[in-house]
This record gives C-alpha cells, structure tokens and sequence, in this order.
C-alpha cells in the first residue's frame, strides 16, 4: 500500500495552456482581462456558508492567475438559473443537474458553444469522456459540455453471511432461493436473541416501491432496451409483471419490514445498522462504512457478503445494473467563452484536478489543504480520515468543525463518480479491515456481469414520462396488495398514458445514435 502525504509545494501539474493557444468557443472577437472573479454555479452540499478562512476557496484562488473564485449554491437551481439567464446574467461555470435544462438554455445561444477547441489544452478531461458521453453530448459535431465520468459504485442485494452460516443456508441463485431465505431470516431467529424481531428484506419506499425495484435484475434490464433491433421494456415484454409477482410473495409471506412501503432512506437505518434485516439493497462501501459509523464496533466486517451474481430468474436475468456513463456536466457561459484570458484559467484549473492526479483527491476530500493526507488503496481509491485531529492528519477544526458539507461543495464541480474517483472514508487514521472489506466487495461487483448501457442516451419527453409512471406507481402497489390482478389492462393504460409515445421517442432517439437501424 503506497502513502502519499502532499503539502502545498507538492502538489502542481504542469500543463500545456502556455504552449497552446486557447480559441473564444463562438467564432466572435475574444476579449481579454475582463472581470477577475470566475462564478461557479452548482447543486452543493449544502448552501450554509462556510466560516472565512475557506481553504478550498483559497487553494483554488492560488492556482488561478490573480483570478478569484466565487461559488453559488441556490436554493433552487433550476429557477434561479432561468432567471438569471433571463436577466442576461448567467455564471461563467455552471455544473448542470439535468441534461435537459442543459440543452434547452445552449439552444437558447447562452452557453458556450463547443468545447472541441479545448481538447489539446485538456488532455486529461477529454479522455475521461467516454464514446457514449460524446455523442449525447455532441450537437452539429460540437461537444456542448464537459462531463465527469459516470459510473458511481455498484449496487447489489447484500446479505448477511453470518445468518447464512448460523442456519446452515447456501447463497440464494434464483429468486425461489432467495425468497426461501428470506422466510429463514424471518422466522428462524438468525442473530440468535430468541425474540422474532428480524426480516429477510427491507426496503427503504419512502411512498414507493424503493429497493425492490431492483428485483427487476432478476429478469432482465429494467428499463428500456435493445433487443433484435427494436426497443423494448419490461413492462410489454412481461418482465416487469414477473417482478411483480416477486415483490407480491415477499409481502404476502410477511418476510419484508411492513414499513417498507412508507418508511424512507433515512428512517430505516436505525434499524439497519442494529442488524435487523437479512437482505438489503445498497452499495457494499456505503452499506460497510455507515453501519461501522453507526455502531463502531468493527462487527459488520463479519456481517455482509454480496449476493453474486444476482439470482437468475430467466435467460435475460441475473446481471447487475449499468453504470450510468454521466457524472458531472459542467459547461461555461457564453459570456464567459467570450473572454480568452478568464476562459484559459477556467479551462486550466478543470484539467489540474481531472483524474489522474493527486490534486483531484486534494480538492475532494484534502481537508485544510496545508494538512492533506491521503492513502492510496488498492485499486487506486482514496482513503480519507474523518476523525478527530491528530498529529498526523489534517480535520475540521476549530471555525470549521461541523462545516463538512459546506466546505465539500468546492469539489462537487469537479467529483468523478466512477470507481477510480470513489474516496473511502473513516474514523482511523489507516484503513481498517471494515475499508478493505468494502474495497474487496466492490472489486468483486465490478467484474460481475452488467446489462448494456444505451439507455442512457436517451433523453425522453418528460411529461409522457411523468403520465406514464403515474400509471405504473398506481398499478404496482395495487398488484403487490392483491387489489387487482389485471396485468394486460396496465399495459394498455400504460402505453395510452405515454408509454408508446415514449417507445417511439426511444426508437427515434437510438436510430440517431446508430444503436439501431
């Protein structure tokens, strides 16, 4: 395991933006030298202000030409950013949160028009930009953004280990199995306290199905896809009503929380982290890290293993879910692309924290800059302490103890949230076996099977969308309850509501790309 322990001195990257000239993006006059602050505009962390000194501001500003950086968090973005673009007042960076008020505000002329100009000054931002980012993003052979990589982490059913090994249970392969083991979790007292207080599964609604959508994998892609060159979904091919069926016998055995349905994110973990539930939906670094944090005895290092791969409950089934290739989608303003001098620190500072580079993990997680420590863990992540301070690493003390979040908005312009961007986080000062527990289960989803990922390209009519799932929301719960039983008359009322409206978009939109003919 290599330690890297940077200072300020240590941590430069010299680039080619001296030797290389940097084009205006809009074929209009450049200008030069004119307003020395650069404003990001992004979805943060939180919008509290952070108590001066802000080092991540500072670093920023240090590495920026006598430029200063402001950062704007709204409260509502996308009406706050309509309206200043109304107002002719636009950001000069904006990390975007939709693509489709991305693509409607560059058609209005507001954003800078194509960042292809930029690529030889940016070597490392361009090639983290996949082919399937290029091509959503390219409108008349212009790259209208430049996006972070995608991916995020892998989520899959964990299970507890231990409960299988205390009942002499094998790990589930088919939906059948896994249902069998549920019923065991439930009533067969796996933790061993002699009260009938735990469920196979749990899942965190919040006034939806929640996690058991993920049931779904077992039959196929779960939304939609290609398939002998015609688009298709689960819901007209059938898959979605085997799903269904899934879900039903689970709450019919009364194996699931009876919560689940209403219960959301965070009211269920109290009970997570007390080890109540069998079967859980969730990304095992994530699963690992909060559940150490919210019992902090080192026990769940024993506890999960990841169920893989998925049970198979058809030739489709059993893959895990794409990683979608969309991360962060970052564009300036056409105002912004107008000035060469403020465009070339924009363009300068996006490719000195792109991966790969330890000013990336500086910026993400580097705590007060002057005290950044990291260690590098297999497979490249970051490990990070979040505890109190010590000798050795930096944290958030004095005015900034508590501030976190508001100090973490500075990195959220630039966060990766592929694998090789994921930072692990903990309460020591080296990683303990709960951190290199979760690394290995990761390493063991990320080689599993995935289903293609040309759903992401598509960028479909919202209102049939919303129409649609209106239909599906209503219809889901009602099966699952035994309040009806009509699955072909859902789909009729499905595909009137939107859904072939949105079969076509999707046909349409995939011809465009060349996924199909």
């Amino acid at each position: 395991m290599k330690k890297i322990i940077s200072g300020m001195a240590v941590l430069s990257l010299v680039l080619a933006l001296a030797a290389a000239p940097v084009f205006a993006a809009g074929g209009s006059q450049a200008q030069t030298g004119g307003n020395k602050v650069i404003e990001i505009f992004e979805v943060g962390w939180s919008s509290t202000p952070v108590e001066p000194p802000d080092p991540y501001n500072d670093y920023l500003n240090s590495l920026s030409d006598g430029y200063t950086w402001k950062l704007t968090t709204p409260a509502d973005f996308t009406s706050e950013l309509t309206t200043r673009a109304a107002a002719g007042s636009m950001p000069d960076v904006i990390v975007f949160n939709s693509s489709q008020l991305l693509f409607s505000l560059y058609d209005q002329g507001i954003l800078l028009e194509d960042w292809n100009p930029y690529k030889n000054t940016m070597p490392k931002t361009f090639n983290s930009i996949g082919d399937i980012q290029t091509r959503f993003f390219t409108v008349n052979n212009k790259l209208i953004c430049v996006p972070t990589k995608g991916g995020d982490r892998d989520w899959s059913f964990m299970i507890r280990q231990d409960w299988l090994d205390k009942l002499g249970l094998k790990m589930p392969t088919t939906p059948e199995e896994l249902i069998a083991v549920g019923q065991a979790f439930t009533f067969n007292d796996p933790d061993g306290n002699g009260r009938n207080d735990t469920y196979g599964f749990t899942a965190a609604g919040g006034g939806g199905l929640g996690e058991m959508t993920s049931v779904g994998l077992f039959f196929g892609p779960t939304g939609y896809y290609v398939e002998n060159n015609t688009v298709r979904h689960p819901i007209t091919d059938g898959n979605y009503k085997l799903t269904l069926d899934v879900i039903k016998k689970i709450v019919d055995l009364q194996i699931i929380d009876p919560d689940w349905y209403t219960r959301g994110w965070q009211e269920r973990k109290p009970d997570l982290f007390q080890g109540k539930y069998g079967i859980v939906w969730y990304p095992p670094d994530a699963l690992l890290s909060e559940t150490e944090g919210g019992r902090g005895d080192g026990a769940v290092v024993n506890w999960y293993s990841a169920i893989a791969p998925l049970p198979k409950g058809n030739e489709k089934g059993g893959k895990l879910a794409p990683l979608t290739p969309f991360g962060t989608i970052r564009t300036a303003s056409a105002t912004a692309g107008k000035d060469t001098e403020k465009m070339a620190v924009i363009a300068k500072i996006l490719e000195n924290f792109a991966l790969p580079g330890v000013e990336y993990w500086k910026l993400l997680r580097g705590y007060q800059i002057d005290k950044y420590d990291m260690v590098v863990l297999p497979g490249g992540n970051g490990y990070f302490n979040h505890g109190p301070i010590s000798a050795t690493r930096g944290s958030r003390a004095g005015s900034h103890e508590g501030q976190n979040f508001g100090l973490w908005n500075w990195n959220q312009w630039i966060s990766i949230n592929s694998p090789e961007g994921l930072a692990y986080q903990g309460s020591t000062d080296e990683p303990d076996q709960v951190t290199f527990k979760a690394v290995a289960l990761g390493t063991q989803l990320a080689a599993l099977p995935h289903y293609s990922d040309e759903a992401s390209l598509l960028n479909l009519n919202n209102d049939n969308t919303q129409q649609a799932n209106t239909v599906l929301n209503e219809f889901s719960i009602q099966y699952i309850l035994g309040q009806t039983s009509d699955y072909d008359g859902f789909v009729r009322r499905w595909l009137a509501a939107g859904g072939q409206a949105l079969l076509d978009e999707a046909a349409q939109q995939l011809k465009g790309y060349g996924v199909i003919k």
